[in-house]
C-alpha cells in the first residue's frame, strides 16, 4: 500500500514574498517529502526538508540569468525524533530554527514584542491557547488595515492528538471571534 505525502507534520507559511515563487517551492517540498517516503517509507524529518528548501533557494543565488526566489518562510513541523520545530528562511537560501519568530512587514517590532512576551522558562512550556493569543495580539497590534476579521488573517496550530500530529485551520468564525477579542482588548487599553 502507498503511502502518499503527510500534510499532518510540515506547515508552510509563505509569509513574506512572491506567492508564484512560494507556491513553486511548496510543491517542490511535496515532491522532496513524497521521495524520502517512496525512499525510506517513513516521513522526511522537518529540517531536512527545509534543508532541501534551501538548498534549492541558494542554488538560485549562484549563477547569472537565474532570478532568486522572492519569498521568505516560517515552517513549523513536527518528527518524533525532535519534536515540534519552527525554523525561518529567507530569499538566499539560510535558515534558522526559532522558538518564536515572524517575517514580513513589521517584522522587527513583532520580533521586539516576542521578545518581551515570549515565556522563556524551560520548564515551563507556553500554552496553546497563550501562543495563539500572543500571535493574534501581535497581528492585531501592527496590522495596517482597517478590517481586521478572517477576510484578511489566516491561523492554523499544530499539535499532538494521542501521539498523532494534527494541523487545526481556524475557521472563519472562529478566527473572527479571536479577533474580536483581542481587537476589544486593544481598544480597552487605548482609552485607560
Amino acid at each position: 500500500m502507498s503511502r502518499r505525502y503527510d500534510s499532518r507534520t510540515t506547515i508552510f507559511s509563505p509569509e513574506a514574498g512572491i506567492t508564484s515563487d512560494a507556491n513553486l517551492l511548496i510543491n517542490e517540498g511535496r515532491v522532496v517529502s513524497q521521495g524520502y517516503l517512496m525512499r525510506y517509507d517513513d516521513l522526511i524529518p522537518v529540517e531536512n526538508l527545509v534543508g532541501r528548501l534551501c538548498d534549492i533557494k541558494q542554488g538560485y543565488t549562484q549563477f547569472g540569468g537565474l532570478r532568486p526566489f522572492g519569498v521568505s518562510f516560517v515552517v513549523a513541523g513536527w518528527d518524533p525524533i525532535i519534536g515540534f520545530q519552527l525554523y525561518q528562511t529567507d530569499p538566499a537560501g539560510n535558515y534558522s530554527g526559532w522558538k518564536a519568530t515572524c517575517v514580513g512587514e513589521n517584522s522587527s517590532s513583532a520580533q521586539s514584542i516576542l521578545k518581551q512576551e515570549y515565556k522563556k522558562d524551560e520548564d515551563i512550556e507556553m500554552s496553546l491557547q497563550d501562543a495563539v493569543d500572543l500571535a493574534c495580539k501581535i497581528m492585531v497590534k501592527l496590522t495596517d488595515t482597517a478590517k481586521l476579521d478572517s477576510d484578511n488573517f489566516e491561523f492554523a496550530t499544530l499539535s499532538l492528538v494521542d501521539g498523532t500530529p494534527k494541523i487545526h485551520q481556524f475557521t472563519s468564525s472562529e478566527t473572527d471571534s479571536l479577533l474580536k477579542k483581542h481587537i476589544a482588548e486593544k481598544e480597552s487599553k487605548t482609552e485607560e
